[in-house]
């Protein structure tokens, strides 16, 4: 009777240990972190891949001469692409001359001039003012701007642009011939 009381003993003693080693092997693979968050301030965690939300409606957008957008004091330019400056004189291929500056900013103008524009702000951190316009993607009744201005030829790519939607409507209208690549205006 001794010998078995000795051995369920010490099959107690073996699953206390074993159960004391794996809580202790479990606590020692995950390493301390030192809180260092001043009294008083409260420590709020935010996941990487949650997503930042940049986009924002403006109503009243106005175009300026540059073609950037002032909507609600915030000064916008449409990423992806470059318009033509609004004096400049195209040729075409025929040797006539247009006014392509002032069709593009015209076209741009009428399409976002005292509409509601959903824009996405690409450059977050920097600070938009009259010297450094905000980078966006601006879409008017769920159409981008930018798309809208390659495809009629009104607007060239800019350079580093990657967007295979914009890379594709700039080729469309190059292929069509029309705005700034058109045998006539």
């Amino acid at each position: 009777m001794r010998a078995y009381a000795l051995e369920r003993r010490r099959k107690g003693l073996l699953t206390i240990t074993f159960v004391a080693l794996s809580v202790l092997s479990a606590t020692a693979q995950t390493p301390a972190i030192r809180d260092v968050t001043p009294l008083g301030v409260t420590r709020v965690y935010r996941s990487n891949d949650t997503p930042v939300d940049n986009s924002r409606t403006f109503v009243g957008t106005r175009v300026d001469n540059n073609g950037q957008l002032h909507a609600e004091g915030v000064i916008l330019k449409l990423d992806g692409i470059l318009l033509p400056p609004r004096k400049k004189v195209c040729v075409t291929a025929n040797g006539r001359h247009w006014a392509c500056g002032q069709r593009a900013y015209l076209r741009l103008r009428n399409l976002v001039e005292r509409r509601s524009i959903a824009c996405q702000i690409k450059d977050v951190d920097k600070r938009g003012g009259t010297n450094n316009p905000r980078l966006a993607v601006c879409k008017v009744e769920g159409a981008d701007v930018a798309i809208s201005l390659l495809q009629d030829g009104l607007a060239d790519l800019a350079d580093g642009a990657i967007d295979k939607t914009y890379i594709a409507a700039a080729s469309l209208a190059k292929t069509k011939k029309t705005g700034l690549w058109a045998d006539v205006p």
